[in-house]
């Protein structure tokens, strides 16, 4: 089912209000889960979770307990997700729960909207 989704394309209109829409939403759940597992939870965050700001890059943070292959998992999910969006700027941020927040975490996560 996610290949079948994951033909949709969101234009890409710079400097224009773009907020993610539901479906852009889950197929960007659907691909962590993917990725990193069912434990790992979602947030988008900065301009894309603020409708007062226009569009811009998709910032992510991402939670969970996954340690290994972190860097290579980011690089996959950036590499699905611009296969679903197309070429556009994607920040992924990742916290393993099991360690202290930094303020960046704390930011992403109370600022932004869980997926």
């Amino acid at each position: 089912m996610f290949r079948l989704l994951s033909k949709v394309r969101s234009p890409v209109n710079r400097g224009a209000k773009v907020r993610l829409t539901q479906l852009q939403r889950s197929l960007i759940k659907a691909a962590i889960s993917d990725i990193f597992g069912e434990n790992v939870k979602g947030w988008v965050y900065g301009s894309r979770a603020d409708d007062k700001k226009f569009g811009g890059d998709i910032d992510l943070y991402l939670e969970g307990d996954v340690s290994d292959n972190v860097f290579m998992a980011k690089i996959k999910l950036k590499l699905m997700l611009e296969d679903i969006f197309g070429e556009q700027k994607i920040d992924i941020i990742y916290h393993n729960r099991n360690l202290p927040l930094h303020p960046i975490h704390k930011i992403a996560k109370d600022e932004g909207q869980l997926l």
